[in-house]
């Protein structure tokens, strides 16, 4: 999914891999992979193993959200774990 907020001074896309389907959700879910700094992402990346991806500056949960927050460049991401701890919900890639 793409995001172009008319106010907002930013875009995003979203990887959503649920695909739940709501009124800005997808009908299917994502079932590609995404890659960062050599690192793999999949829907089965549980929130254990992508916390020790340090090196892409990844930040944990403050609380019990389960949203993990990250920048790259200029680019800022959000990994999402929004029903299990051991399958994400989605990536979040927000452009400024």
């Amino acid at each position: 999914m793409v995001y172009s907020p008319r106010n907002s001074g930013h875009c995003s896309i979203v990887l959503d891999f649920d695909g739940t389907y709501g009124e800005a959700g997808t009908k299917s879910p994502f079932v590609g992979t995404f890659k960062i700094n050599r690192q793999i992402v999949r829907h089965n990346t549980d929130a254990a193993s992508l916390a020790s991806f340090k090196q892409v500056g990844l930040e944990s949960p403050k609380s019990a959200s389960g949203i993990f927050h990250a920048r790259y460049g200029a680019v800022e991401l959000v990994f999402g774990y929004l029903k299990t701890p051991e399958r994400l919900s989605l990536i979040e890639i927000d452009f400024n």
